[in-house]
């Protein structure tokens, strides 16, 4: 039997967030929904051993995410896709879109628990 593991934030006790792959963040590929810690993929949180909470908690965390961590990938990303179109640079996306992912962004909410 394979042991899994999975990855959780040390900045909070109390509640287990994991960390969120992504490189929505400039210079990090761990990410925190709950506290916004970022950091790199060597020393970044703490591996524990995984259970369905966590598996649970690591799906809703990226569902309620996804728009905001795409928003937040394009400002410095090369390009980005939309609607099947490549764009070359990311501003280059509609102004709909554009505001769109602006919104996502000042609507992200911190320390918002999932169960």
């Amino acid at each position: 039997m394979k042991i899994k593991m999975i990855k959780i934030c040390e900045c909070h006790t109390g509640y287990h967030v994991p960390l969120i792959q992504t490189l929505a963040f400039r210079g990090a590929e761990y990410w925190c929904p709950y506290c916004g810690f970022t950091g790199g993929i060597f020393g970044s949180g703490m591996a524990i051993t995984t259970n369905k909470i966590l598996q649970e908690r690591l799906k809703k965390y990226k569902e309620i995410s996804e728009n905001y961590l795409t928003a937040r990938g394009r400002e410095y990303a090369v390009a980005t896709t939309h609607d099947g179109k490549i764009y070359r640079p990311p501003s280059a996306l509609p102004d709909k879109v554009k505001a769109l992912d602006e919104e996502y962004k000042k609507n992200w909410k911190y320390n918002q628990e999932v169960n």
